[in-house]
């Protein structure tokens, strides 16, 4: 899951699906859906993203740490968005009700 967090709602496109995900500026995987996070007032992406060493090209396993330490950027139409990645949900501060 990834939040883009200089995108401008009202001026830059919204991602729709299959835009490149790039880590460390490197094309590491593509979008599968996109929404409008209200609570957040960004949006959120979600997509994959994979572990290529880059002088054998095997493929490696992607670890919690892998994804919280990169460096992500979201391409939409040309333009880069820059991401900031998580292998978990988003924890909302939510309030509770006051009674009496």
């Amino acid at each position: 899951m990834f939040l883009l967090e200089d995108h401008d709602l009202d001026n830059d496109l919204w991602p729709w699906g299959d835009e490149p995900i790039y880590r460390d500026g490197k094309f590491t995987g593509l979008s599968t859906s996109s929404g409008y996070a209200p609570t957040l007032g960004k949006m959120v992406v979600v997509g994959w993203v994979t572990n290529e060493d880059d002088k054998s090209g095997q493929r490696g396993i992607v670890t919690n740490d892998y994804v919280l330490k990169g460096h992500y950027e979201i391409d939409l139409a040309g333009k880069r968005f820059q991401a900031r990645g998580s292998p978990y949900p988003v924890k909302l501060q939510l309030k509770q009700p006051q009674f009496g």
